[in-house]
C-alpha cells in the first residue's frame, strides 16, 4: 500500500489513469452459454456469486508463465479456481471454512475413473430404484430407514412435505452405505443440489420464502438426473486433466475447510 502510495502522489491520478486505459473486450466473456460456464465439474453444485472459470483461465493465460506454478486460493468458494488449476496441470491448493464449500471443491477437484464412477452410479441408482419398467416402486429392496437428522427436524418440516422428506431421508441413507469416500462425497453433493428443487423453496428466490403453492420435483427423478449430468462433467473433466495429475491427485491437490489465515502450504 505505502508504494502505491508513493507513486500515486494526486488523488486524482488513480482516476486519470483508468481513463487513459482502453477497454479490453476479451475480458467480458461475452457469448459464453451456460453449457461453457459450466463446462466440467463447475456445474455440480449451485454457488453463491462464482464467477466463471474463463476468468481464472484468462488469467492464468495472461500471469502464469511458469509451468511448476502452484496456485493457492485461501477463500475458495466451490473450488473454481482449483478445478482450473488442476485442469492445467498446477498444484493447487486452497481454503474455505465453510465445510460445505470445502466437499463441493473435493469433489470437483478429483477427476474419477469413468467406467468405475458409471459403475457406483448404477449401483446406486438400483438400491434406490428397480429401472426396470415392471418395477416402478422405489426401495424394491425391502424396508429402508430414512436417515433424518432429528435435530433440524422442526427446519426439514417447514422446508419440505413428508413425502419427499421419507424419500430423501431413505436415499440419503444408501448414499451413506457406500464405501468408497470419493464416491461418496460425490453423491452428496448431489443429493445436497437437488435439496432446493425438492423443497418448497420459491423458485427464482434467493431469500428463504416458502411457496406453499409448489409441487416439489420428486427426489428420485431429480437425483437421477443431476447424477447424468454430473456424470458427463466428470467424463470430460477426466479426459482434459493431465495423465501425471490423475495418477498422483494427492501430490497437486492440497485443500482443507479451515482458517484463510491457516494456508496448508508453506509461508
Amino acid at each position: 500500500m505505502r508504494t502505491i502510495q508513493k507513486k500515486i502522489k494526486k488523488p486524482g491520478e488513480v482516476v486519470t489513469i483508468f481513463n487513459k486505459k482502453e477497454i479490453d473486450k476479451d475480458w467480458s466473456f461475452v457469448g459464453y452459454k451456460p453449457s461453457d460456464t459450466g463446462k466440467w465439474t463447475h456445474g455440480y453444485h449451485r454457488y453463491p456469486a462464482k464467477f466463471i472459470p474463463q476468468l481464472v483461465e484468462r488469467l492464468i493465460d495472461e500471469y502464469i508463465y511458469n509451468e511448476n506454478a502452484h496456485i493457492n486460493d485461501p477463500f475458495m468458494g466451490c473450488g473454481t479456481t482449483i478445478v482450473t488449476a488442476i485442469s492445467r496441470g498446477f498444484k493447487a491448493s486452497g481454503t474455505d471454512i465453510n465445510k460445505i464449500a470445502y466437499l463441493i471443491t473435493k469433489v470437483k477437484s478429483i477427476p474419477i475413473n469413468p467406467e468405475y464412477l458409471n459403475k457406483k452410479i448404477k449401483q446406486l441408482l438400483l438400491k434406490i430404484k428397480c429401472l426396470e419398467r415392471d418395477s416402478p416402486t422405489l426401495f424394491h429392496s425391502g424396508n429402508i430407514e430414512p436417515l433424518i437428522p432429528e435435530k433440524h427436524i422442526e427446519k426439514i418440516d417447514y422446508w419440505f412435505t413428508e413425502e419427499n422428506k421419507i424419500e430423501l431421508g431413505k436415499i440419503l441413507r444408501v448414499i451413506y452405505e457406500e464405501d468408497d469416500e470419493l464416491i461418496r462425497d460425490f453423491f452428496l453433493v448431489a443429493f445436497s443440489h437437488i435439496l432446493k428443487n425438492c423443497s418448497l423453496w420459491l423458485e427464482g428466490s434467493t431469500k428463504p420464502t416458502r411457496d406453499l403453492k409448489k409441487k416439489p420435483i420428486k427426489p428420485f427423478e431429480a437425483l437421477y438426473k443431476h447424477l447424468n449430468k454430473m456424470q458427463k462433467g466428470n467424463n470430460a473433466f477426466y479426459n482434459v486433466v493431465p495423465s501425471y495429475v490423475r495418477e498422483n491427485i494427492n501430490k497437486y491437490l492440497n485443500i482443507k475447510a479451515d482458517d484463510a489465515r491457516r494456508q496448508p502450504v508453506p509461508r
